[in-house]
């Protein structure tokens, strides 16, 4: 084990997170904390944490740490924690607002910073099983950036992908009915159409003979 190679002072902390029942793949990080932050690291454990956001809420600072110890006892999260410590004053009473209106924490953590038109466009993407991240950015694009974003989640594309998607210039967006028919995947559809004209012609004719998509990327490469 990793673990057991650690050097004394951190093999003492990974024997304590380890009978504290922290999960095993993140004790050896927790061992490297400065002591403020390590001390913090158990104050947690007590409460009841013991998967990677220990470490991410034991690294804030004192005055962070003290705010995320208060929406703890208030019942937040703790993969949202890191979100709403960070959060103005201003942003934070539009988050309180969208929690007692029903939304989830993690939502409310991140519409607090939209417009109402953005929430509605993030929703869109949320629906799709959208990364929340994701959906927000994306709200909050340029009007003609964010449309062809849309487009690309209606034609079917995985909202992961959108984006690369909605970046293609014209010429590359007409290869892509071509590419579908082809069965290449949202994965890989962006980097096909994106191709040169030498290379986009010999990937037509390796995908033409049902050579798999990733070994033509490969090859080309």
């Amino acid at each position: 084990s990793r673990l057991a190679n650690l050097p004394d002072e951190q093999y003492k902390r990974a024997n304590e997170l380890y009978d504290k029942a922290v999960r095993v793949d993140c004790i050896e990080e927790l061992t490297e904390l400065e002591p403020l932050n390590y001390a913090q690291a158990m104050q947690l454990v007590e409460r009841g944490i013991y998967d990677f956001h220990l470490h991410q809420i034991a690294s804030l600072d004192r005055k962070k740490f003290e705010k995320a110890l208060d929406f703890m006892q208030k019942g937040l999260d703790s993969d949202c924690i890191n979100l709403f410590v960070e959060l103005t004053p201003t942003e934070l009473k539009e988050a309180e607002k969208l929690l007692q209106d029903g939304f989830p924490p993690i939502i409310a953590g991140h519409f607090c910073k939209l417009n109402e038109e953005q929430r509605e466009i993030a929703q869109i993407f949320i629906s799709k099983n959208s990364d929340i991240e994701l959906a927000c950015e994306i709200s909050a694009f340029e009007d003609d950036r964010r449309q062809k974003c849309i487009n690309a989640l209606n034609d079917g594309i995985d909202p992961e992908f959108v984006c690369e998607v909605a970046d293609l210039n014209e010429e590359q967006r007409q290869r892509l009915p071509k590419l579908r028919k082809l069965k290449v995947g949202n994965t890989n559809l962006g980097e096909f159409a994106s191709l040169n004209h030498r290379d986009y012609k010999k990937a037509l004719e390796m995908l033409t003979k049902g050579l798999y998509e990733d070994y033509i990327l490969y090859i080309i490469d």
